[in-house]
C-alpha cells in the first residue's frame, strides 16, 4: 500500500535531488516532508495511479491520499462517492497541483478534527 512515513513516500526515499524541484518550505530541518505537504507530494509522485483510482471511486492510492487528507476511515465511503461525482472535473485537471487543491477543498467537511 502506498504510504508516507518518515522520509519515505510510496517506497521512495525523499532525497535532496527531489527537494530541488519542490519548495524548501515543504521539508523539516531533517529533510522530511512536513505533514501539511504530504498530500501534495503524494499526488505528485502517484498522479497517474491516483487518477485511475479516482475514476473507479476506490483503490489503494485513493485510500492513501484520503488518509493523508485526514479523512477518518468511517467517512471514506462517503468521501469516495463525492469524489466520483466530481470525477469529470478532476479528470480535466492535468497537473498534480490542481488535483491536490480540489481534493483538499472537497475533503474539508470530512476531515477529523484534532482531539475528536
Amino acid at each position: 500500500m502506498p504510504s508516507v512515513t518518515g522520509s519515505r513516500m510510496h517506497g521512495h526515499r525523499i532525497n535532496k535531488g527531489f527537494a530541488i524541484t519542490t519548495p524548501s518550505g515543504w521539508y523539516t530541518g531533517d529533510g522530511l516532508v512536513k505533514d501539511e505537504y504530504k498530500p501534495h507530494m503524494f499526488v505528485a509522485l502517484n498522479f497517474d495511479n491516483l487518477q485511475a483510482d479516482l475514476a473507479k471511486g476506490r483503490g489503494e492510492y485513493l485510500t492513501s491520499v484520503t488518509e493523508l487528507l485526514n479523512v477518518p476511515y468511517q467517512r471514506q465511503p462517503e468521501f469516495f462517492a463525492l469524489l466520483q461525482q466530481h470525477y469529470p472535473e478532476l479528470a480535466q485537471q492535468k497537473d498534480h497541483a490542481s488535483v491536490t487543491k480540489t481534493l483538499m477543498t472537497l475533503s474539508e467537511p470530512f476531515r477529523a478534527t484534532p482531539g475528536a
